[in-house]
C-alpha cells in the first residue's frame, strides 16, 4: 500500500481505510443514500405492472429485486448486529457499529433489545418519505 495513504490525516482517506474493518457500516450508508431513490423508482414502476418489450420487463424485474433487497436490509442489519452484540466486547461493538445506531450505542452495549429497533424506526421514516415523494410526483 502507498505510504502516503497509510499516514494521511485526511478524513476521506481515513474513511476509505476503515472500510475493510467496518463493511456493514459502509453497506448501510450506501443503503441509506440510495433508499429513497430506489423506493421512488419502484413505486413509479409498480403503477403499471406490465412491460411490452424485453427491456421493460427486465427493468421491472430489476426494480422489484431492488425493492425487496431494500426492504430486507434493515431486518438483516438488526438480526446480525443483535447476534454479534452478545459475542463482541461492548467497546469493539460500539466502534464497529456506531454509524448504524447513531447515539443509541450505550444502551445497545448494555444488551437492551428495544434499542435495536432504531434501525426499523429509521427505515420507516425513510419509507414514508419515499412514499410521500412518489404519491406527489
Amino acid at each position: 500500500m502507498l505510504p502516503k495513504f497509510q499516514t494521511s490525516n485526511s478524513t476521506i482517506v481515513g474513511f476509505i481505510r476503515n472500510i475493510p474493518a467496518r463493511p456493514l457500516n459502509y453497506m448501510d450508508q450506501i443503503w441509506r443514500y440510495q433508499f429513497i431513490t430506489t423506493m421512488w423508482a419502484a413505486f413509479m414502476q409498480f403503477h403499471i405492472l406490465k412491460g411490452d418489450t424485453a427491456w421493460e420487463r427486465f427493468n421491472l424485474a430489476l426494480c422489484f429485486i431492488c425493492f425487496i433487497f431494500s426492504l430486507l436490509w434493515p431486518v438483516f442489519v438488526v438480526c446480525y448486529t443483535y447476534k454479534l452484540n452478545s459475542i463482541k466486547y461492548s467497546t469493539e461493538f460500539m466502534y464497529k457499529y456506531e454509524d448504524i445506531y447513531f447515539k443509541k450505542m450505550e444502551s445497545i452495549s448494555e444488551g437492551k433489545l428495544k434499542y435495536f429497533n432504531y434501525v426499523f424506526i429509521r427505515f420507516a421514516r425513510y419509507f414514508i418519505i419515499a412514499l410521500f415523494i412518489c404519491v406527489f410526483t
